[in-house]
């Protein structure tokens, strides 16, 4: 037993030094590319760690800055497919593409709503698939109540606070009329921030700055009509328009979510625990004639 745990502590180390090596050479082969391609998936936040599926806003900003300081890149791409997610992390990320000397593009080719759409709109250009799901400029501030299923149950929720407002929002009870007032001012002063900068960043007009007020969604056909992207097409066409503007040939570097070696380890671990499942079921089927099959 001891010896099948060194072994795998082993195997992790290698594993561990030949993603270094991987990641090393893999900047080496950036370093030939003309297309920096940033990819955006899942919900916009800030914190990352093992179990992270969303976008690190923290992450992309940094790979933003290092594709702007890569001499060979021209274009940057953003490659986005995501609901959105929190405010200031998609402000951070839309400020810092706005802010990019190198010319971009935003391609939406499954959804890019809300944080999603804000970041996508600091590009110099938005292309996106006819069926793609774009828009939904507004701010979310709904939450849960238990008050009632507490009161059915017997539970109390005992207030005590240091400021009339503290537990404004709290799930524990009902707000005021005066507290949803507030609430409601809170979110429309921070939908119009929202609403004023995209409208800005894309040029619209009062009248189209009116029609996606109510913060609908749009396919991508509707969004073309109302001015929030440039044109139809696919990531191929994306490319395609980049050769037409550098006059070259794109060669894309992709920046990919890094794993620390603990979630190596998980994986090794993962992978080895399947194996050993596969072993037992191969055994049992030897030994017994059984009909068991691994079947994916």
């Amino acid at each position: 037993m001891e010896r099948n745990w060194k072994s795998l502590i082993a195997i992790a180390v290698v594993i561990w030094i030949l993603s270094v090596i991987i990641s090393s050479s893999s900047q080496i082969e950036g370093s030939n590319a003309n297309v920096a391609v940033i990819p955006i998936n899942g919900p916009i936040g800030e914190t990352g760690g093992i179990y992270s599926t969303g976008a690190n806003a923290n992450d992309i900003i940094s790979e933003l800055n290092k594709a702007e300081e890569m001499p060979n890149i021209k274009y940057i791409l953003i490659d986005i497919n995501s609901p959105g997610g929190m405010p200031v992390d998609s402000e951070r990320i839309f400020k810092k593409i706005k802010s990019l000397d190198k010319p971009t593009i935003a391609v939406i080719e499954d959804i890019g709503t809300s944080g999603a759409y804000w970041i996508a709109s600091g590009a110099k250009r938005i292309i996106a698939s006819k069926v793609s799901i774009v828009g939904s400029v507004g701010v979310l501030g709904s939450y849960l109540s238990f008050s009632g299923l507490m009161n059915k149950y017997g539970i109390n929720y005992n207030r005590l606070v240091s400021g009339e407002y503290k537990d404004i929002g709290s799930p524990f009870r009902n707000m005021t009329p005066e507290e949803k007032k507030i609430y409601q001012e809170r979110l429309n002063l921070m939908d119009s921030y929202f609403l004023n900068s995209v409208a800005e960043s894309r040029n619209l007009t009062e009248a189209e700055r009116k029609n996606i007020s109510s913060a609908l969604f749009y396919t991508g056909s509707q969004a073309l009509k109302l001015h929030l992207i440039d044109a139809l097409g696919t990531y191929e066409d994306a490319l395609n328009y980049i050769k037409n503007k550098i006059n070259e040939t794109p060669e894309t570097y992709t920046f990919q979510k890094k794993k620390d070696f603990l979630s190596r380890l998980m994986d090794v671990s993962s992978k080895n625990s399947f194996l050993l499942g596969y072993g037992i079921g191969e055994a049992m089927r030897t030994e017994k004639g059984s009909s068991i099959s691994l079947i994916s």
